[in-house]
C-alpha cells in the first residue's frame, strides 16, 4: 500500500523509465531502497503485508548483482517501498523493456565483471591469509614438524555486506570478515577479521592445548548486540552440526568433526546472537571460543549444508551455521568434508564458490 507523500517528495522518487541495461535497473532498485530509508527485514515484512514473498536473502543477492531480477522480486519490491499500482506497473514495464530488448552490452560487461571478480577473488584471497595465519599458529607444534604447504594462495578477509544490503566492497555493509574472508564497510571493512600482518608477525605458539583458544572478548571495534544470550538449553543438533552452549554468552554452531591439530580437536564455528553473528576458534579441550571477527548481520540464520565445489576445482560436503552479509555479497564460514579429512574456508554464495584456507585439507576427529 503507497505512502502518503508529498508532491516534492514524491517527485524525487527513482523511477525506472530511464534504465536501459540490466546494471542501471537494479541501480534504480538501490536508490528505491535508499529512498524509502527501509532495511531488508522491514521490506520483507512490508511485502508480506502486502500479500507478496520478499525473502531477505533473495533481495539481498538480487541488489548485489547486475542482471534483471524476477519479475515477481520486482513486484514484490516496489510494493514493500510503498509503489501504488502504477508506479508498480513502471517498474515491471521497465524490466520486461530491457529483458525483451536484451541491451546487455557484452564488451561493457565483460568488462565490468571482471574487475567485480577480481575484487571478490582479491577478498577472498585476504581472508584465506588471515585464516591461514590462525590455523598455522594452531597446527603448528615443532620446528621439526612437518607442515603442509598452502594449497593456493590465501584468501584475503572478506569484505561484509553493508548493512542497506547495497554491494560495494563491502557491500552498504555494517561489518564483514573473510575470503572468502571478507570485509566489512564498517570497522571491519578498514580492519580484516584476523590482521595478517600483525598474526606474522609473531611467532607460532608453542603452548599447552590450554592456551589454543583465547577467552572470547568483545571486538573493541564492534559492541556486542544487546540481545540477551540464551538461558535455555538448545535442542541438540543433527549428525555433522553441534551447538556449543558458552556460560554467559551465546551458543555457537560449530561443523562436525572437528579438524585434528597439534592441540588437539579444534572447530571453526559460528556464534549468533539474534540478527549478529561472529566467526572463531572453539577448543573442546579447553572449551573456549577464541572470536577471530567482529559482530556481523545475520543474513539467514539457518545452516548451509551441501556439495559446493572449491575454487581449486574440488567439489566436497560443505557445512557452515548462518548466511552474513559481506561486502561481496552472502557468506558462510564453513568446514568442507572429504575422505577422512577436512578443511576451513568461506563460501561466497554470489560466485557459489568454497574458497579453502591456505593450511590445506586436516586428519579429522574420530
Amino acid at each position: 500500500m503507497a505512502e502518503a507523500t508529498t508532491p516534492s517528495v514524491e517527485a524525487s522518487r527513482p523511477d525506472p523509465a530511464n534504465a536501459a541495461t540490466p546494471a542501471d535497473f537494479v541501480e534504480g532498485m538501490r536508490s528505491l531502497k535508499r529512498w524509502v530509508g527501509c532495511g531488508y527485514r522491514q521490506l520483507e515484512k512490508r511485502a508480506s503485508a502486502a500479500g507478496k514473498a520478499l525473502p531477505r536473502s533473495t533481495l539481498t543477492v538480487a541488489l548485489a548483482r547486475d542482471t534483471l531480477p524476477r519479475e515477481d522480486l520486482v513486484v514484490a519490491f516496489a510494493l514493500a517501498c510503498g509503489c501504488d499500482e502504477d508506479q508498480v506497473a513502471g517498474w515491471v514495464a521497465a524490466r520486461r523493456r530491457i529483458a525483451a530488448a536484451g541491451t546487455i552490452d557484452i564488451p561493457a560487461v565483460a568488462g565490468v565483471a571482471p574487475r567485480r571478480r577480481a575484487r571478490v577473488v582479491i577478498a577472498l584471497v585476504t581472508l584465506a591469509v588471515a585464516i591461514a595465519t590462525v590455523v598455522y599458529a594452531v597446527t603448528a607444534s615443532s620446528p621439526s614438524e612437518p607442515h603442509s604447504a598452502p594449497d593456493q594462495a590465501a584468501p584475503p578477509a572478506t569484505p561484509g555486506l553493508d548493512q542497506t544490503g547495497t554491494p560495494s566492497p563491502v557491500p552498504d555493509s555494517s561489518t564483514a570478515t573473510p575470503s572468502v574472508p571478507m570485509t566489512t564497510t564498517t570497522s571491519a571493512d578498514q580492519n580484516p577479521v584476523i590482521p595478517a600482518a600483525a598474526a606474522a608477525s609473531s611467532p607460532p605458539p608453542q603452548q599447552s592445548p590450554a592456551k589454543l583458544v583465547p577467552k572470547a572478548t568483545p571486538p573493541t571495534q564492534t559492541a556486542l548486540p544487546t540481545q540477551t544470550p540464551p538461558t535455555q538449553t538448545t535442542p541438540p543438533a543433527p549428525r555433522g552440526r553441534e551447538t556449543v552452549e558458552l556460560p554467559g554468552e551465546a551458543p555457537i554452531h560449530c561443523p562436525t568433526p572437528y579438524l585434528v591439530t597439534a592441540y588437539g580437536p579444534v572447530a571453526q564455528c559460528t556464534q549468533r546472537s539474534g540478527d549478529n553473528a561472529r566467526i572463531g576458534y572453539y577448543s573442546p579441550i579447553t572449551r573456549e571460543f577464541g572470536p577471530t571477527s567482529d559482530w556481523l548481520s545475520v543474513v539467514d540464520p539457518n545452516w548451509f549444508d551441501g556439495s559446493m565445489q572449491a575454487t581449486d576445482g574440488v567439489r566436497a560436503d560443505s557445512r557452515g551455521h548462518a548466511t552474513i552479509a559481506t561486502s561481496y555479497g552472502p557468506g558462510v564460514w564453513a568446514t568442507q568434508y572429504r575422505d577422512g579429512k577436512a578443511r576451513w574456508g568461506v563460501i561466497n554464495l554470489m560466485t557459489n564458490e568454497f574458497h579453502p584456507a591456505s593450511q590445506g585439507w586436516q586428519p579429522i576427529a574420530s
